[in-house]
């Protein structure tokens, strides 16, 4: 959690501004289905196209935006429909010199949004952002259907 006016500031507000923004250039919402014994049945491949093909307008480090994807789909991978941590969105900052992974971007956000009240301040080097978001959408015993979103917006 992040601090913002004395007032905690929560990855999931970060990705929730992100989703509301109207000029996003890419969204994909896909249903997966989780295995009771863990994991999601689910193609993003799409949206793994459109996050590397982001990456390839930076001028360095290109390829860390594979970590992020591993981290992604190791989460996919090993997804418990019960454990409240697999829902946390995820998101991958990119710039000039780079992409940046979840815990960085969410620094370089909290920094930059702590003088503002209501609002969710991007830093002025990153020239878009994505965000994965994870919610449920239907559930019997351990097994049911989660909602993925993948949002990506100039900022």
């Amino acid at each position: 959690m992040y601090e913002r006016n004395n007032r905690e500031i929560t990855v999931e507000e970060i990705a929730m501004d992100i989703e509301q923004k109207q000029m996003h250039f890419f969204h994909e919402k896909l249903e997966g289905r989780v295995d009771v014994n863990g994991g999601v049945d689910v193609n993003i491949s799409t949206s793994f196209s459109a996050i590397i093909k982001e990456a390839a307008k930076c001028n360095s480090y290109n390829s860390d935006v594979f970590y992020d994807l591993l981290s992604i789909n190791n989460r996919l991978e090993n997804f418990d429909f019960n454990n409240e941590e697999h829902y946390s969105p995820f998101l991958i900052g990119f710039r000039k010199m780079g992409v940046d992974g979840n815990a960085f971007v969410c620094t370089k956000v909290e920094e930059k949004s702590k003088k503002w009240t209501h609002a969710v301040i991007f830093p002025e080097e990153y020239f878009s952002v994505f965000v994965v978001t994870f919610k449920k959408s239907e559930q019997w015993a351990d097994m049911g259907y989660i909602e993925i979103n993948v949002t990506g917006v100039h900022v």
